[in-house]
């Protein structure tokens, strides 16, 4: 306990004054590093530092050494002790539009999404992983077809930006966010389990009385893209990734 505390007292001197460098820390018993990583802070034993476009935090007695940028030591990605996994998106309920009947009221439709978690296991590592984030982007056209329009839906809330298009860098602040819940075989039994199907629902907020024409939906694993799903109406033809159109 008193040499953690020293080591700490010791490395927020090198944080404050240092830039961007190398950060060399342990997860489940190896050694690993980041580099261009830029320390924010220490507290209550935890190091605070921004990577890869957001933050990731390390327990100060994982924290093995700190270099400068001229360390020579080539990083790679961040390691949180987490599986990586791919998702396999089952099936999609989608209404023909924004809104639906409902005891003779119009009331905001909803999407339905099934899915399957496929951890990739690895020896010495324990049954945990990072919440799944899912992206629904959606593509609307007026009564008489003549206009479409983007929308863009996200789960859990916490996987949520602000734009009505694919946005990468935005995206990766959400996935590489500390506060980004992790699932472990026990706490995951409110999503259903850590195996067998699951599933959501998405609240389609906006799109009215549009008819909707195309949907993609990605789902986000520990740090990429882990499963897509597809769809488009009968008879109409859009380009393969229309939902990264810039605006």
């Amino acid at each position: 306990m008193k040499t953690s505390i020293l080591f700490a007292a010791a490395f927020s001197g090198i944080l404050f004054a240092a830039g961007a460098g190398t950060v060399v820390y342990r997860v489940n018993g190896s050694e690993k590093s980041i580099s261009d990583a830029k320390l924010i802070s220490i507290d209550n034993k935890i190091v605070t530092f921004k990577y890869n476009g957001g933050t990731q935090q390390i327990s100060v007695g994982n924290l093995v050494k700190y270099y400068d940028s001229d360390s020579g030591i080539s990083g790679g990605a961040f390691d949180d002790g987490t599986l990586d996994y791919n998702v396999s998106i089952r099936d999609v309920t989608m209404p023909e539009r924004g809104m639906t009947s409902s005891h003779k009221n119009r009331v905001v439709a909803e999407a339905k999404i099934r899915y399957v978690v496929d951890p990739k296991l690895e020896k010495n590592r324990k049954m945990v992983i990072r919440e799944p984030y899912f992206y629904l982007f959606v593509l609307s056209e007026s009564k008489d077809g003549s206009r479409r329009a983007h929308h863009v839906f996200s789960y859990p809330a916490a996987a949520k930006y602000r734009t009505k298009y694919y946005n990468e860098p935005d995206i990766l602040k959400q996935i590489n966010s500390p506060d980004r819940a992790h699932i472990s075989g026990g706490n995951f039994n409110t999503l259903g389990g850590l195996s067998g199907e699951k599933s959501f629902k998405i609240a389609l907020k906006g799109i009215g009385e549009r008819k909707i024409v195309a949907y993609t939906v990605i789902a986000w694993g520990k740090d990429r893209e882990a499963g897509r799903k597809n769809w488009t109406r009968s008879g109409l033809s859009v380009s393969e990734n229309w939902f990264m159109r810039i605006r």
